[in-house]
């Protein structure tokens, strides 16, 4: 039986259509689901490459790819996009409306600005994807081994993703969303239940407003598992409805769209979100800069610092001294002086007190470990007990399951478990140093998958993990899921959080080499160059005089030992002339030892001439050594010239 984390990846293969667009970009990506087969989710997507990047990296970045085919010129990223030719009034299958409604603007509208730049796609324009990119991006990086092919791909999309963070700091400062489809939470969240879209429903209300030209929704959507209630689903397409068009231009709406505050909110899970990618970002450039690749100007990288900072001081204004947590935070309609200024982290005033799912993603803005200056340690700390407790108002720790998207306190239907959120305070969690907590909360959304108590250590063969792969559970933990969840068992984001979760996660940061630019390593590389050649040419001069200088002594330490040679010889000669004649007693020896003691001086200029036509070594009747005789011209005339005193 193979492994769960191999059939999951297959039924990510089975779910990947290509599309017919002439988009230059690649046209590959993953459905939601089967039964959700005419869209892609962004955060689906982004889930599956990290997956593919376990296996097939070339997979990976492809489906990065098909993501940023829908980016706008200005940068902006939508939360999804319909498939080519699709042109219904709903996305069948979800609540949202599909590109021939009312409530998405067409692309003949003039709004450019939030048109795929290169491509003919549909999307949810107006409507921001969570910024999870640049920390998928390079986690995909880390994850496919760091091959060159890898690093060009990271330099590919840097800039894309530089476009996207300067919209989202112009346009989404702090986490400060625009509808709430731009949230983290489901869109039945019992947050939507709440004061924050009074002003919102209120103002739909008093204009009578009707979601639609033929004033009816779909019956089939009205039964969707996250459908959020007919007041709040109409007041959500009323804002989609003012956030399309240009005022005076709305569908069945007078003058409600420039009622101020008319949904003003700071949302945790987005602001910390982005706050993660930030980091990210400041490591790609690191990256692309430390590889001599192309990477963010002088300019553009004090920016992305200034990003840093300013999502630390959102994430930081999200801390409630009463709840001892981070929470969401909403302005309520106060007259025309309410208006929320979107550029401020602290002009929303009101804490969203339901504690939820989403507000634990501050774990997650840490990002591996490089940057928890801005989260002192008694916040988190105080979080953690959260995580911990049972059946308290903001405790989450009950019946024995992974995190649920509402605390234990919470009791409303539409409360579930979503692996996919579970997976990314997972991830916070270890990055905060909380290691044993990140371990129970990945195995307790495992167990879910496979109905069966599942250590990440050792994957089981459960037959529940080959074929349960659900985007959210019912919090009774059966392995049902769900109820009436359109995508079952088989759903994208629920197979890539089972990869994920498995696979485990590294410490995505980089160590920088010696910080040295390409202008010092040339000069570098020259003078080393410059040196060589000196020593080269140093060596030449220097064997040209050793070779001159060792001819020359060679030549005047043969004559030296010829002499000496043809001396002792005619000495030799003498003494033996002498003795033939026999004993000539005392006067003969006395002779002799004056011809041996004057016999060198006794050779004739002309005898010294002849010295160098006699053989080196032996005589007359003697064989010549020849190679001893080179042999000791080489070894006087290194002796000549390591001691000046020889010669």
């Amino acid at each position: 039986m193979p492994p769960p984390s191999a059939v999951a990846g297959k039924l990510l293969s089975s779910l990947t259509i290509t599309d017919s667009s002439t988009c230059p970009s690649s046209s590959a990506f993953v459905i939601p689901c089967d039964k959700i087969n005419k869209a892609q989710y962004s955060l689906d997507s982004l889930l599956a490459a990290r997956a593919f990047a376990q296996t097939n990296s070339k997979r990976a970045w492809m489906e990065i790819d098909s993501i940023f085919a829908s980016q706008a010129a200005s940068g902006f990223i939508p939360k999804l996009r319909f498939v080519s030719n699709y042109s219904d009034s709903y996305l069948f299958n979800t609540i949202f409306p599909g590109p021939s409604s009312p409530f998405y603007s067409p692309m003949s509208s003039g709004h450019g600005s939030y048109a795929p730049a290169h491509c003919s796609y549909n999307s949810s324009l107006t409507i921001s994807a969570l910024p999870l990119h640049a920390a998928v991006i390079l986690e995909t990086f880390f994850i496919s081994g760091r091959t060159s092919s890898d690093l060009n791909n990271l330099e590919a999309f840097f800039p894309k993703l530089i476009t996207f963070h300067t919209w989202l700091h112009q346009f989404r400062t702090y986490g400060n969303i625009v509808h709430p489809w731009e949230s983290s939470l489901p869109t039945n969240s019992p947050v939507w239940n709440g004061t924050v879209m009074d002003n919102l429903k209120g103002v739909a209300a008093s204009e009578n407003y009707q979601p639609d030209i033929n004033n009816t929704i779909p019956k089939w959507l009205k039964e969707l598992s996250d459908y959020p209630g007919d007041a709040n689903y109409n007041a959500m397409l009323y804002l989609a409805n003012c956030l399309s068009h240009p005022i005076g231009q709305h569908i069945n709406i007078t003058l409600g769209c420039s009622t101020p505050n008319l949904f003003a909110m700071q949302d945790a899970g987005f602001a910390s979100i982005l706050a993660a990618s930030d980091e990210a970002m400041s490591e790609i450039n690191l990256i692309l800069k430390d590889n001599n690749m192309n990477f963010a100007s002088s300019s553009e990288s004090s920016l992305i610092e200034e990003w840093k900072k300013e999502s630390a001081r959102g994430v930081n204004s999200l801390w409630s001294s009463d709840a001892q947590n981070y929470l969401s935070k909403y302005e309520p309609a106060k007259g025309d002086n309410a208006t929320l200024n979107l550029n401020s982290p602290l002009s929303a005033r009101e804490f969203i007190e339901i504690p939820t799912s989403d507000n634990f993603f501050i774990f997650f803005s840490t990002y591996s470990k490089i940057s928890k200056k801005y989260l002192p340690a008694e916040n988190t700390d105080n979080m953690v007990f959260d995580l911990l407790e049972g059946n308290t108002k903001n405790g989450f720790n009950c019946q024995d399951l992974a995190v649920r998207s509402s605390g234990c306190g919470v009791h409303d239907e539409n409360v579930a478990v979503y692996p996919a959120t579970n997976w990314i305070i997972s991830r916070g969690l270890k990055d905060t140093d909380a290691i044993e907590l990140s371990h129970w909360l990945k195995n307790g959304t495992i167990n879910l998958f496979c109905n069966s108590t599942y250590e990440t250590r050792n994957e089981g063969m459960s037959e529940d993990c080959l074929n349960n792969f659900r985007r959210v559970f019912d919090i009774s933990g059966k392995v049902e899921g769900y109820p009436n969840d359109i995508c079952g068992s088989q759903s994208v984001i629920g197979a890539a959080t089972m990869i994920n979760m498995i696979k485990g996660n590294g410490e995505f940061s980089f160590e920088s080499a010696p910080p040295l630019s390409n202008t010092w390593v040339l000069v570098i590389i020259g003078a080393e160059l410059l040196v060589a050649l000196a020593v080269g040419i140093a060596c030449v001069l220097l064997s040209c005089n050793l070779c001159k200088k060792l001819r020359k002594d060679d030549a005047m330490h043969s004559d030296n030992f010829n002499f000496a040679r043809r001396g002792r010889r005619e000495m030799n000669g003498s003494g033996r002339g002498r003795g033939s004649g026999g004993g000539g007693g005392g006067g003969n020896n006395n002779n002799n030892n004056e011809m041996n003691s004057t016999g060198r001086m006794n050779l004739s200029r002309e005898d010294i001439r002849n010295v160098s036509q006699e053989p080196l070594l032996g005589g007359e009747d003697e064989e010549v050594d020849e190679e001893g005789a080179g042999l000791w011209n080489l070894f006087m005339s290194y002796a000549s010239y390591a001691n000046p005193y020889l010669k």
